[in-house]
């Protein structure tokens, strides 16, 4: 018996041949089979016409069909997924589990948990789903306070967009459409005057400068102001 075999056989040819007792020990005919004979290597897609709803409900089974789509497209490491598409999932059989998620990068989040995500490193574009959870806001945000060096809540009124695009955020700023609602998402707790970031004159690159000079010279006061 090859387990592509059983992609013709139905649940209810079981039943007709007295098998009603050992499937009701199982949530599924395939989990059934991948139970009772796990010497095969058994793939849901090419043992099955049709997949029960619930035979994604558990994350197990969700991990298991990320595992051996990895194993098929040699993924290696979070980074590798960066050029790996929703579409080819999907195309995999994977849209049921897709669907219990925001986006890829979430799903990859949750049931990978012991490793280190970072969205910029495993997905070339974010979609604006991902954007609707606050703390996916606050981890970008926390993040490009340390790329440039923010250390007051007045650091950020000197912030230009091309800067928080150029950080990554640029799908983040296309939601938002301003760094002030950006901030208001992250940092709820604080109040924010919109009217503080709407200074014609940033002098962004000036602050940027500023910065660069520290890091060269470390050992040196730099004055901004004679920039």
């Amino acid at each position: 018996n090859h387990p592509k075999d059983w992609k013709q056989i139905t649940y209810q040819q079981i039943v007709k041949e007295g098998g009603s007792t050992i499937l009701n020990q199982y949530p599924s005919l395939f989990c059934t089979l991948t139970t009772l004979y796990p010497e095969y290597d058994w793939n849901i897609k090419d043992s099955r016409k049709q997949v029960p709803s619930h035979h994604w409900e558990d994350k197990a089974t969700q991990r298991k069909f990320f595992d051996e789509f990895e194993h098929r497209f040699s993924i290696k490491k979070p980074a590798d997924w960066k050029n790996i598409t929703r579409l080819q999932v999907v195309q995999q059989g994977g849209a049921p589990i897709l669907s219990r998620y925001p986006s890829l990068f979430s799903a990859l989040e949750t049931l990978y948990p012991e490793r280190k995500w970072d969205i910029r490193d495993t997905r070339k574009q974010v979609s604006f789903n991902y954007w609707n959870n606050a703390d996916n806001v606050k981890d970008f945000v926390e993040r490009l306070k340390t790329q440039l060096n923010i250390k007051g809540d007045e650091d950020w009124f000197r912030v230009s967009v091309e800067q928080l695009k150029a950080g990554g955020g640029g799908s983040l700023f296309a939601k938002y459409r301003s760094l002030y609602q950006i901030l208001r998402v992250a940092y709820p707790e604080k109040q924010w005057k919109k009217s503080s970031f709407q200074a014609k004159f940033k002098r962004s690159t000036q602050r940027w400068l500023f910065i660069q000079l520290q890091k060269v010279f470390p050992n040196c006061e730099i004055i901004e102001e004679y920039l």
